[in-house]
């Protein structure tokens, strides 16, 4: 098979590489149908040729996590690839559910996206799913409610819900706009979903088409 010519031996690797729907990195019981690929990683290790004809294949399909709640864990899933692997991520798509806490783990899930240099599409759905219980959304609808903070030892203030919405909102905009400035590779970028503010999200797409 190695006396095959190159472009013959990587139509076949296609094949066994490069799957139409996103490739999850880490597959667990809730893994949706029609991401449960039928690739074969294995080949990569047929010998040295297949290694390196197949990764940059491989690692070329969208990537994503298996289910909006398992987006939490997305950082830990890439920084489990080696460096050279990473390098070759160029199109990511991420579903995350707001009300699964996942806004507090989301700015290391940033950083990690934005050590990704050869990414060229970035996709990001929100899912405004409500939670209660043990979920915690970040709209904050009560004008009741309120946080406390201490001030130094000088006792306890407290700050209305509406600024709590506007400090998060604000923070969120901030981790967005220097994911998407950071990334100069970046070729597509969608932000969907993120109706806290449309306009801001749909400023940022267009920010990154203005500079292509």
């Amino acid at each position: 098979m190695l006396r095959l010519p190159l472009k013959v031996i990587k139509d076949i690797l296609r094949h066994l590489l490069v799957s139409p729907n996103p490739l999850i990195l880490h597959r667990d019981a809730y893994t949706p149908a029609n991401y449960r690929s039928q690739l074969q990683p294995s080949m990569l290790r047929v010998c040295q040729l297949f290694n390196h004809v197949g990764r940059p294949l491989l690692y070329g399909n969208t990537l994503t996590s298996s289910t909006p709640s398992t987006s939490i864990n997305f950082d830990a899933h890439i920084s489990n690839l080696s460096g050279r692997n990473r390098l070759l991520i160029t199109k990511i798509r991420l579903e995350i559910d707001w009300a699964e806490q996942l806004w507090s783990k989301f700015p290391l899930i940033a950083r990690y996206l934005g050590e990704l240099k050869s990414l060229k599409e970035l996709r990001i759905v929100i899912i405004n799913g409500e939670k209660s219980g043990n979920g915690a959304a970040l709209m904050v609808n009560d004008p009741n409610q309120s946080l406390t903070i201490m001030n130094h030892g000088a006792g306890k203030c407290m700050l209305p819900a509406l600024t709590i919405a506007e400090i998060t909102l604000k923070t969120e905009k901030k981790v967005f706009k220097e994911l998407v400035e950071g990334l100069k590779a970046l070729r597509v970028f969608r932000l969907e979903g993120y109706t806290r503010d449309e306009a801001f999200a749909r400023g940022l797409e267009e920010f990154h088409n203005g500079r292509k």
